[in-house]
């Protein structure tokens, strides 16, 4: 993936700080960074074994916002991996699999 700035990314930049801060000058720009993001289609958090290797388990789909969850999603993920709770219906690969072979 692309880990630059792009111009027109500066520009939507400088164009949202122009109306929020209409006094503020353009300035010169000293750094930026580009964050990877990756989400799940649905946009839900993924907890479940590998379809192939029961024992490995994949765990993801919360960036950007997943940090805040991280103490829940550990709860949940040791829970599911030492066996006394299933992770819930909602966080299943199954349901990615289900959706992107109907359409």
């Amino acid at each position: 993936m692309e880990r630059q700035i792009s111009n027109e990314g500066l520009a939507a930049a400088r164009r949202f700080l122009g109306r929020r801060f209409p006094e503020w000058p353009p300035a010169p720009l000293l750094e930026s960074r580009v964050c990877q993001y990756e989400n799940s289609t649905d946009q839900n958090f993924i907890l479940d074994r590998h379809p192939e290797a029961a024992n490995v388990w994949i765990v993801g789909g919360g960036s950007g916002h997943g940090f805040k969850h991280g103490p829940a999603m550990g709860e949940m993920v040791g829970k599911a991996v030492l066996g006394p709770k299933a992770p819930p219906h909602e966080m299943s690969l199954g349901r990615l699999l289900k959706k992107n072979s109907s359409g």
